[in-house]
């Protein structure tokens, strides 16, 4: 461990501190404030961002008395995480940092990672929370919409990281009620984003009410769009509602035969080599849930094609779609 290294010990909890080394407190801080600037530099290639957030995330579980976590946290590292968490590697034209297609994934492990460590002292854990709504407000002061969709976008990123912290930051007033308006919309970049959030927050029965109840018309409007994009993400996000939990057959936006053409629809996407990656992507998410059906994984198990294409996908390394292949195989 990098950071541990200038003060003579390990992340062993008998391990004792050097206090001679302690002395090196600031530069300590140097790093860290070098790695944070490098987080947000506009001049810094995607797989660099990534391997330096790789590396805070890798040096910021330390069990010692100099609370880096908090540190990070003061250094308002959390507001830069969130810059690049709100960023989106498929719409070029409204991002400002370049980033790979695992950029946001390595960012929430990140943001995680630093929640971990601050969360059991109520006042850090605060200054954490209090660090992601500074940031949220601050966009959402701006009247444009791009800083609306790099909200939604945040929020997204931060759910699949601190879900507690995102889950909270869904439920405050305004925030759903925007994310649902953005899905109602004409625009293609707004519905997508909007519903990458629906999914996103879609976790436990206690938190999806609010979907539940107020989204579920809209997905099921976007499952008849023009554009394929909208209309497989609005399908995922029944599906994801659909395998909630729910008792009530109300809830369930598919009976099961409707939802074993899904599966077959999602099968097809998968393996045509003429669809876009993130349209495959989007397929492989969709069978992750689809799949808690037995029926469905045992058809899906059937389809050389489709377990292979998924096989190969995953040897990418993209990490935004390997929990995704896991939890269907």
């Amino acid at each position: 461990n990098i950071l541990n290294t200038y003060i003579d010990m390990n992340n062993k909890p008998d391990s004792n501190l050097n206090e001679d080394l302690c002395e090196a407190q600031k530069e300590i801080d140097t790093i860290m404030l070098c790695l944070l600037y490098s987080v947000t530099s506009r001049t810094m290639t995607g797989p660099a961002r990534d391997a330096i957030i790789k590396l805070i995330t890798g040096n910021i579980h330390c069990v010692t008395m100099l609370d880096w976590a908090k540190r990070f946290v003061e250094l308002r590292g959390v507001q830069r995480l969130m810059e690049v968490a709100s960023e989106m590697e498929e719409y070029n034209s409204e991002s400002l940092l370049n980033i790979t297609s695992s950029t946001r994934t390595i960012t929430s492990v990140c943001l995680a990672m630093v929640y971990k460590n601050v969360c059991k002292n109520y006042d850090d854990e605060k200054t954490f929370t209090n660090a992601i709504d500074e940031f949220i407000e601050d966009k959402l002061h701006s009247p444009d919409i791009q800083s609306k969709v790099r909200v939604v976008v945040a929020i997204t990123t931060l759910l699949f990281g601190p879900s507690d912290v995102g889950n909270v930051v869904v439920a405050k007033e305004g925030i759903l009620e925007m994310i649902l308006v953005m899905a109602g919309t004409d625009d293609i970049l707004q519905q997508t984003v909007a519903l990458e959030c629906i999914v996103a927050a879609v976790t436990r029965k206690d938190k999806v009410d609010a979907i539940i109840n107020r989204g579920v018309n809209i997905l099921k409007k976007l499952c008849q769009s023009k554009d394929d994009s909208i209309r497989v993400r609005a399908l995922l996000g029944l599906s994801k509602l659909g395998s909630s939990g729910d008792p009530d057959a109300t809830i369930r936006p598919f009976a099961d035969g409707v939802t074993k053409e899904l599966a077959k629809a999602c099968r097809r996407l998968l393996i045509n080599p003429k669809k876009e990656k993130n349209m495959r992507k989007l397929a492989i998410k969709g069978l992750s849930y689809l799949t808690f059906n037995a029926k469905i994984k045992a058809e899906l198990i059937e389809d050389q094609e489709a377990i292979h294409t998924m096989i190969e996908i995953a040897k990418t390394g993209d990490q935004s779609v390997l929990f995704g292949v896991l939890t269907t195989l």
